[in-house]
């Protein structure tokens, strides 16, 4: 079980790697053997979010938990529209409206997450 601070620490590391073109790209040089448009994806909305368990609910405030849900969203929105762009990279997904609103998104979120 993990504490707070390593709850929102994972979370915020997550939606930095989310935020970072570069980061991104490197992630899928380093794991060739992945499917890295989907991994991506999945690390956010199957591995670090859990807006059910209470833990994850105690580790951030109220505006906080809306921003991490409405984010929720946008990358659910990316997910679609890599199945139907047929994405087969990193740099394809980047490509999208839909991954370039996730980046915009994730960029002012993980402001808000280390602001305090």
């Amino acid at each position: 079980m993990k504490s707070r601070s390593e709850i929102r620490s994972s979370l915020i590391d997550t939606i930095t790697l989310l935020a970072r073109a570069s980061e991104q790209l490197d992630y899928e040089r380093e794991v060739p053997h992945a499917y890295i448009p989907a991994e991506l994806i999945e690390i956010y909305t199957s591995d670090t979010f859990h807006p059910k368990n209470q833990d994850f609910i105690d580790a951030f405030s109220e505006p906080e938990l809306k921003s991490l849900a409405r984010f929720y969203g946008l990358v659910c929105s990316a997910s679609e529209a890599s199945v139907l762009a047929k994405v087969h990279s990193v740099s394809d997904l980047q490509k999208l409206p839909e991954w370039r609103e996730v980046m915009r998104f994730a960029k002012d979120l993980v402001v808000q997450l280390t602001k305090h």
